[in-house]
């Protein structure tokens, strides 16, 4: 199965509702090398179903003492187009 890497709004069961059609069961996790920073997105649509225009994205920078700590995710592979559908807010 798939395992989706949520650190952003995907945390969210509104939006994992909207967006696979049930809440992702998950277990914390994190990713090494990564900091996390803000992305504005201009699309009024995707603002508008998010009710914000800044979301969360990770950065590889290559320091070992950098942690980006949240959740993975499984999604089924009929749900693994939908979560591409919506990496900007994962």
């Amino acid at each position: 199965m798939p395992l989706l890497f949520c650190y952003g709004t995907l945390q969210q069961p509104d939006v994992q509702l909207s967006t696979f059609g049930r809440l992702l069961d998950g277990h914390a996790d994190e990713l090494i090398d990564f900091e996390q920073g803000l992305f504005e997105v201009e699309d009024p649509e995707f603002v508008a179903r998010s009710d914000k225009a800044f979301h969360a994205i990770v950065k590889y920078n290559g320091r070992n003492d950098s942690r980006v700590r949240s959740a993975r995710r499984a999604i089924q592979s009929r749900g693994s187009s939908a979560a591409m559908g919506s990496v900007s807010h994962c």
